[in-house]
């Protein structure tokens, strides 16, 4: 690691000093100054650069390694983690969870922010999918359309296809934010296949997608995704009512 004091720079005594101590790293880290696999300096040397004790620098660690931008390393030390797509979806995922986006009741704000991400991520990939996302898509296509194929494995194929949907836009970031709610997801997609018809339309959806993102018709595909949502949205807020009846 390069000893460049001007990296560090003492921090001014106030109430949230772990906090700033963590946003100055985080800046470090973000600026790539300090790059993905660097071990840091120990707890000691780095409270003798930030001016500040030991215990302040553990609390700033701890910060930074719920985000996944540090990883503590027991008997080895403290290293920085490489920012990927599944870095981004935990962080997002937890968040979710703390915001309480998990409960039923708030499920319509989860739709609310998948809509416009989803029918994004149809316009693009009629636009960049590779000739290998397309026929990924057509492959999870077929899959979807089997009338036999198990309630589990149809959810899982009905992931699949959105996961490879925002793969072919060549945008790692639409990856990380679906994969965030895919938890989530994944229960709402069970819960609202036992709505009678909802799978035979789900079918017919994705195969109306998949062949307008094959033709490299954009707005088509976007609009397909919108009836899509709309759809799966009734669908769920169906299957919810029924649940909730005495």
């Amino acid at each position: 690691m390069p000893d460049d004091d001007s990296m560090f720079r003492a921090i001014e005594r106030e109430s949230t000093l772990s906090d700033r101590v963590a946003h100055e790293i985080e800046d470090l880290i973000v600026a790539q100054k300090l790059p993905a696999g660097q071990k840091l300096l120990s707890e000691r040397e780095l409270g003798e650069r930030y001016g500040v004790s030991r215990t302040v620098i553990r609390e700033a660690v701890r910060a930074l390694a719920a985000k996944g931008l540090l990883e503590v390393r027991t008997g080895d030390g403290t290293y920085v983690q490489s920012i990927n797509a599944s870095n981004a979806a935990q962080a997002l995922s937890r968040l979710l969870r703390l915001t309480g986006a998990t409960e039923v009741g708030t499920v319509r704000s989860v739709y609310e922010v998948r809509r416009p991400l989803e029918i994004a991520i149809a316009g693009l990939a009629a636009e960049r999918a590779s000739g290998e996302s397309l026929t990924a898509l057509r492959q999870t296509v077929e899959e979807i359309e089997d009338p036999e194929l198990p309630l589990a494995m149809f959810v899982a194929a009905d992931v699949r296809f959105h996961t490879v949907l925002a793969e072919a836009t060549q945008n790692r970031l639409f990856v990380a934010i679906l994969n965030s709610v895919s938890d989530l997801m994944n229960a709402l997609r069970e819960v609202g296949t036992t709505v009678a018809g909802a799978r035979n339309d789900a079918r017919q959806h994705h195969r109306l997608i998949y062949d307008r993102i094959a033709a490299r018709d954009a707005e088509g595909a976007r609009a397909a995704m919108s009836e899509h949502m709309d759809i799966s949205q009734s669908i769920l807020d169906r299957a919810v009512a029924r649940a909730s009846e005495p």
